[in-house]
């Protein structure tokens, strides 16, 4: 059906040109968009889709950046609502209707609502892209890319969540000195391998991917915590290129 509709469309607009193309650097492999500027189609990742806008439910300093961040460096076309980070906000009827959690982000997409930032970014790189930011199956490359992108929610955040709650969220008058260190050792731990692995390296698997999307946000968020040693460079090093990247910018002062 919608390749009918292109069809009809294009035939009916005989020597129109796209008023600039739409150009993705996908992992390794650049793709081109070119359709008539005012057909009710939308150019994403070098896909012709049909014209849906994403709308992300989004508070500040939360896993909801790297779902702005992502949506920035891919160029889709999103509209953002964004709540403070506080109960009045989060745990309202309006937004429990959402997430039964009151948490963010939440991603809604026509019929479709997806949580949890992870399958999130796994989502957008699969329906609104050709392929941009994720090995192939087929590449070597691909088992690394599963290995750190999910490293990053199984070893590197529930640490910081500790951190986070006894540093940030609690009164100090209930925060815990032991349970504190602890998570700060784990966490310190946590990084070591992806500082190891990061010798020689500006991104992960070499080339920017979406396993930077998740893992970098959280590399960025230990650093912001004090939690990377400068014995760590090769880390060090990675969280500068990460915080260099314009769209990352651009997301951490929505």
């Amino acid at each position: 059906m919608l390749h009918e509709r292109i069809v009809q469309a294009i035939a009916a607009d005989k020597g129109v040109h796209a008023q600039g193309a739409v150009q993705h650097s996908s992992f390794g492999a650049k793709k081109w968009c070119n359709t008539p500027t005012h057909l009710l189609l939308t150019c994403k990742g070098g896909m012709l889709t049909e014209d849906t806008v994403l709308t992300l439910h989004f508070a500040p300093n939360s896993r909801a950046g790297r779902i702005v961040w992502l949506l920035e460096e891919l160029g889709l076309e999103y509209n953002l609502n964004r709540m403070d980070f506080s109960p009045k906000d989060l745990k309202s009827d309006e937004h429990r209707a959402r997430h039964p959690l009151g948490r963010v982000p939440v991603l809604d997409d026509g019929d479709v609502r997806l949580w949890e930032s992870g399958a999130i970014v796994e989502y957008i790189i699969a329906r609104h892209t050709d392929g941009a930011l994720r090995p192939s199956p087929e590449s070597p490359l691909f088992p690394a890319y599963l290995q750190w992108f999910h490293y990053c929610e199984g070893m590197v955040m529930p640490p910081i969540n500790t951190i986070v709650v006894q540093t940030l969220l609690l009164p100090p008058e209930r925060r815990n000195a032991e349970v504190l260190g602890q998570a700060q050792r784990l966490l310190s731990r946590a990084l070591a391998p992806v500082n190891d692995h990061l010798e020689g390296k500006e991104y992960l698997l070499g080339g920017f991917s979406g396993a930077d999307v998740m893992l970098g946000h959280a590399c960025f968020m230990s650093n912001r915590l004090g939690c990377v040693a400068d014995d760590k460079g090769h880390l060090r090093k990675y969280i500068d290129h990460i915080v260099a990247r314009p769209a990352f910018q651009k997301a951490m002062n929505v």
